[in-house]
Formats: structure tokens, sequence, C-alpha cells
């Protein structure tokens, strides 16, 4: 028998702790595969699942079509919520909020969305959003009924995201939150803010991408050795939905087994204890005592005579290193980045140590990562 998902309050409902994200479904010919995300769908509806997350721009505008087709159109609204998103950086005006809404509607075939969300706040659109009139746009659109409850999901330092909160009467918050960012990107300040004030929290990339489900072998045994039948992202979602603040947590699932395996961990919840916490701690320790450039992406050596991105390059060595992944060097190195800008155009003139806070050997640095990425070469 098959246990039911784990459910939070959330804005006067009750919403599963595992939320689709509609950002990964599979594709055939460039295009959603129609057959089986549908069958994605049916087996998260089937599992409890009854939050959907989309947005203006995935899928190249058509994963609110989709929606509409394989959610929308098949089940009845009473099953599941949809949360959208608008798109500050396509608008140019006020009046772009209501188009933009009223083709999001049309695309969704939907007379209100649930939980709507300004899209990917940062300082810049921030002031963009407060230029265009976005709050005074959200209270109407409540007040008509349009939509349910207003959010935004965020891309920026704490301090701009205490500015954000202040800025507005938010009913949520959607942040990345996972067990790196918690350590490294100051995910935790953003949480305990949001807590503060009694916002419920989305969290997105809790396995960061997927990074966080391949890694260093090292880190991997931390986690088999502990629990050798759970998955390694299974660790990563457990971590982002033991948080009490949190409603519910995005994946976008491409796979059916990624999506089993988010049920199974989620179905129910069963909290990280302080073993596993610090099972967690230790693979984190592992993977910061990893061979790394030691860049910590300052950008101090913004001015290279030859126009290398520099962090960039050395991230691309770093997160292969960490995360166990060529997709850094086969594709951000060798494919996204152009030859004339890569390791071995670095002429070696020192410029960039002069200015290094770290003082590390950058031109030796990005001789291995070139001789890396042209090992791995097809």
């Amino acid at each position: 028998m098959e246990t039911a998902i784990t459910k939070r309050a959330f804005c006067e409902n009750t919403v599963s702790l595992l939320g689709y994200g509609c950002m990964r479904f599979p594709e055939k010919d460039g295009q959603i595969d129609k057959e089986k995300a549908m069958a994605l769908i049916d087996r998260a509806i089937a599992g409890g699942v009854n939050y959907f997350d989309t947005a203006y721009p995935y899928h190249g505008g058509k994963s609110e079509e989709f929606l509409k087709e394989a959610l929308i159109g098949r089940y009845d609204r009473s099953r599941f919520f949809i949360a959208d998103k608008m798109p500050l950086w396509d608008l140019k005006e006020p009046a772009d909020l209501e188009k933009t809404f009223g083709i999001q509607l049309e695309r969704l075939g939907a007379e209100y969305i649930d939980y709507y969300l300004l899209h990917a706040l940062s300082k810049n659109l921030w002031q963009k959003a407060l230029d265009l009139g976005a709050p005074a746009f959200l209270d109407r659109l409540k007040a008509e009924g349009r939509i349910r409850h207003a959010g935004f999901s965020f891309h920026d330092s704490p301090e701009v995201l205490r500015q954000i909160l202040d800025g507005y009467n938010w009913d949520f918050v959607q942040l990345q939150i996972n067990y790196y960012d918690w350590r490294h990107g100051r995910a935790d300040e953003m949480y305990k803010m949001c807590e503060e004030r009694g916002l419920p929290v989305i969290i997105m990339e809790p396995v960061r991408g997927g990074s966080l489900a391949r890694m260093h072998k090292d880190m991997v045994k931390i986690f088999t050795d502990r629990e050798p039948d759970k998955s390694v992202a299974s660790w990563a979602i457990r971590f982002a939905a033991s948080l009490p603040g949190v409603a519910t947590v995005l994946s976008g699932m491409t796979t059916m087994e990624q999506l089993e395996d988010n049920l199974g961990t989620l179905s129910p919840l069963c909290p990280l204890g302080k073993e596993e916490y610090d099972a967690i701690d230790r693979a984190m320790d592992v993977m910061d005592a990893l061979p790394v450039t030691g860049c910590t992406g300052c950008w101090y050596c913004k001015d290279c005579p030859k126009g290398l991105d520099i962090p960039h390059l050395l991230a691309c060595y770093d997160n292969y290193l960490k995360f166990d992944n060529d997709y850094h060097i086969r594709q951000r190195y060798l494919k996204d980045t152009p030859p004339e800008k890569q390791g071995s155009a670095c002429v070696a003139c020192g410029a960039c140590m002069k200015v290094c806070p770290q003082h590390l050997p950058i031109p030796d640095l990005l001789k291995k990562v070139h001789a890396l990425a042209m090992s791995m070469a097809d």
C-alpha cells in the first residue's frame, strides 16, 4: 500500500511537500515530449503532488501551454495549484504587466492563478518592478480574484532580500536553498529572514540543478554508507524539506526515475536528525578539502589583456572536481567557451596574479584546466 505524501499548510491551502517544477520536462526534437511528460504529470497527481510551478519563459514559452493540455484540461481544478511568474526583464512599460498576465492566463486556459510571483528578483529587477508599478498591479490582481497569493522568486544577496521583503506585503517567497548554498551561498541567512517574518518559503534548486545528485566519490561514500538504499539526491531533498518554514520543495523532474525517487523520499518525509546533519557536514568538509583552484570569484582579475573570464574557466575545473560531473568541462568549457577565450589563450603576462587577493598561480592553473579539457575532448 502506497504511503501518502507529506503535505503542509500554505496560505490557507494544503500543498504537497513535493512540488513539480515545470521547466525540465522531457523533450523530443526540441519540443516537450508530450507522451512522456503527460505520464509524469499523471504519476505525480496519483502520488499526491498538487503544486505545479511554471513560468512565462519555461520551455520556450510552451510550459504553460502544456499544463493547459496535460493538467488543467484533464483534472478538476480542486486537485492542484498553479504557480506562475511575471518576467519583468521583458517588460518596457506599465501596460506590459496586464498584457503579459493576460497571455499567461490564455496559455494556461485558466481564469486565475493560485500563486503568482515576480520572477527572479534582484536589486535591479526590484527597482524595475517599482518603476512599473508591479506591487499595485499585484494588489489589483488579488482584489479581482485573478491571483490568490503574491510572492517572488529571488536571486541576489541577503541585503537585497531584506529590502524586497520590507517593500511589499508578500504572501510567500521562493528561494534557492540546498545544503551547498546553506554553507557557501548565505542561504541560511535568507531563510531565517523569511522565518522571522512568518513568510512561507518555496524551495527551488534543492539538488542544485542536479549537482548534489552526482559528486566526488568520497562524498558519495558518506551518504551510501549511512543509507545504502537511498539515493544521494534524496539527502538534498530531505535537507530542504526538513526546514519547518518550507511549504513545498520544487524539483524539475525529467524522468520517471527521478519522480519515483522524490515521491519515495517525501511519502512521508522522515526529517533529518543529528546524525544525518553530521553526515552532510562531513560530506561538505570533504568537498571543501578537495584540491580545487582556490578561486573565490572575486573578479579582481577582470581586466585580463586577452579578455579571458578567469573565474569562469577556473569554476569549470572546480565544479567538475566537486560534483564529479563532466558537463562543466565538456559543455561549459569546451562548447560554451570560444577557443580564443579558453585557457590556452593565456600568455602568462602575470597581470592577473598582481591583483589576485588569493595570490593564485593563475597562468599555471589555466594550463591545468585546459589540459584536462583537451583530455576529455571528443
